[in-house]
């Protein structure tokens, strides 16, 4: 780093907190999250201000997160145009090595005027699985920061540099030892590329950069050379919702691309086993286009969402304090029947020992509700308890298998259907199409809720 390369780095405050942040572009700069955590908290709402060299302080707004005190430790700020300062680095991911020297520049509070250089080495890389609060320990050895008369505090935000790139945001708080804590760009790269934010790869394959999110799953690779196209369809459904709830959708997409990217490869690989129906690992027809963009809208109401994997009743967790739970399933045969889905469902759990059991005892093979996608919506065969009201459930039922191979779901005329008596479905098209009924952010959360409602 040189004297230039300090130019594009600032001061932050926010409140009582101060720290350091760097810009990427002319307009936007990085910092720790909780360097500005009092930004977002609803108690606090404390502005945001940069200061370059000349000591002038610039407002910013803050574009990522839009809560305070969770995830990953940075955050993106916006300032205003004409500010004439210019970045000098770019982000990077890069193969670290350990003993890899590092640099940085930044602004404790010991040297919160001019500035601090840092130097060291690399001593360790966690594993992104691991659960820590930064994935990178770096031996400082210029300054010296054993010595308790040097307080890091302010240092928080500054990038990391390796090879003339940023590769990281320093934490303010030592490890120990001499050991300072830093983010790594890997670990921000979801939010940052759902920002459109770019970053340069280096001597790493595409695979090794996004382990997570290049996982195979019997013959279909999740996000591999499709994300950004994956994620841009998205982005179109957002625009059609309001403006006003449009950083909220924004919000959800970035997390509910980190929920995939980080979830276990042999957890989701059985999810979209039970997701995909009927499953063919060699289908090319992935569906995860279509679950982001379920899982964005959904998670405007229930921010806890999460998958399941290892339950035959439901896939979804919408909010387990107040147990309530989905199915979600992607018909992999366009325009399949929800009927025919239906009756398959029914039939691979009746083969069960637990659905053989619910038979016996006379219980409803689906406690949950199940939300049916890529399924035709002819009104004959339509069985979405939100946009179907002209014919009943059992009906519908009764006429499909009728001009169907008589016996196929044997079982189900025995009972009357009864053993289907309860089922709760709502189609996708009906999620996606909220933005016909909403006006603003209020009517969304209380919308998303209420359709998934069925008592």
């Amino acid at each position: 780093m040189n004297q230039n390369d300090f130019k594009s780095i600032a001061k932050v405050r926010c409140g009582s907190e101060n720290g350091t942040g760097f810009l990427i572009n002319e307009t936007t700069l990085i910092t720790a999250r909780h360097v500005i955590d009092d930004n977002l908290d609803p108690n606090e709402l404390k502005p945001v201000f940069i200061i370059f060299e000349n000591n002038i302080e610039i407002q910013a707004t803050v574009i990522f997160p839009n809560e305070p005190y969770v995830g990953v430790d940075f955050s993106i700020l916006s300032l205003p145009e004409g500010g004439g300062y210019s970045p000098t680095l770019p982000l990077s991911i890069q193969g670290l090595e350990l003993n890899e020297n590092w640099q940085a520049f930044g602004f404790p509070d010991t040297q919160k005027d001019r500035g601090q250089p840092f130097r060291g080495t690399i001593l360790q890389v966690f594993d992104e699985s691991e659960e820590c609060d930064f994935d990178l320990d770096l031996a400082c050895e210029i300054p010296v920061i054993t010595d308790p008369k040097f307080i890091t505090h302010g240092a928080s935000g500054s990038p990391i540099v390796v090879n003339r790139a940023i590769v990281g945001i320093m934490k303010d708080k030592p490890a120990g030892g001499g050991i300072i804590g830093a983010t790594s760009i890997k670990r921000c790269l979801p939010i940052l590329r759902a920002m459109n934010i770019s970053v340069s790869i280096r001597d790493i394959s595409y695979s090794e950069i996004e382990s997570s999110s290049a996982l195979s799953v019997d013959g279909m690779t999740i996000f591999e050379r499709q994300y950004d196209s994956e994620k841009e369809i998205v982005m179109g459904l957002i625009e059609d919702f309001p403006p006003e709830t449009h950083p909220i959708l924004m919000e959800s997409l970035i997390q509910s691309i980190e929920i995939i990217m980080k979830t276990d490869a042999e957890k989701l690989r059985t999810f979209f086993q039970r997701y995909r129906h009927p499953f063919n690992g060699l289908s090319t027809v992935s569906g995860i286009e279509q679950l982001l963009e379920l899982i964005t809208i959904l998670r405007c109401g229930y921010k806890e969402l999460s998958f399941i994997h290892n339950d035959i009743n439901a896939n979804l967790s919408l909010d387990e304090n107040e147990e309530l739970f989905a199915n979600l399933i992607f018909s992999t045969k366009r325009h399949a029947k929800m009927p025919e889905l239906v009756l398959d469902l029914f039939r691979e759990k009746a083969a069960t020992a637990t659905g053989k059991k619910e038979l016996r005892r006379g219980e409803a093979l689906f406690p949950f509700p199940l939300i049916l996608d890529n399924c035709s919506k002819k009104k004959e065969s339509n069985i979405c308890r939100r946009c179907q009201n002209e014919f009943s459930f059992e009906d519908i039922l009764i006429d499909f298998t009728k001009v169907n191979e008589q016996g196929y779901f044997q079982g189900l005329e025995e009972n009357n259907y009864k053993s289907l008596d309860g089922t709760k479905v709502l189609c996708g098209d009906c999620i996606r199409t909220l933005y016909n009924h909403v006006t603003n952010l209020e009517e969304l959360k209380f919308h998303v809720r209420e359709m998934n409602n069925f008592d």
